[in-house]
């Protein structure tokens, strides 16, 4: 496959180490991962060339990340979008996925089958 057809991925976190972990994560899997920290790099990115999936934290230093998610289904962008959270809770999850999140991870609880699997499930 090549790059081309891979499908891609914007990861949106803003703390450094758990974008190099969920990156490690992912490197041999046949993605072509794209990764920012803010919520303006993320709008940026999905104006220049919307990905095929997004795992999208929520809290980020210049917006939530329920804006972006707000953005992309108001947009209808033909996005799958995974969110990732250390601030998870039951109702949290409800509206992410009323939002039209596609998948909902809480940061502490996930592991690399569960971020692997995650992406997997988005594409």
């Amino acid at each position: 496959m090549t790059d081309l057809t891979r499908a891609s991925v914007l990861l949106v976190e803003d703390s450094p180490s758990l974008s190099r972990v969920y990156r490690e994560y992912l490197r041999n899997e046949p993605y072509r991962l794209t990764a920012v920290e803010t919520g303006a790099a993320a709008l940026a990115a999905l104006a220049e060339q919307p990905p095929d999936a997004i795992l999208l934290d929520l809290k980020l230093p210049d917006m939530g990340g329920m804006d972006i998610l707000h953005h992309i289904t108001g947009n209808r962008l033909p996005i799958a979008v995974g969110v990732i959270t250390a601030h998870g809770s039951i109702s949290v999850a409800v509206d992410a996925m009323r939002g039209g999140a596609h998948y909902f991870l809480v940061k502490l609880n996930s592991s690399h089958d569960q971020i692997s699997y995650s992406v997997f499930c988005l594409k």
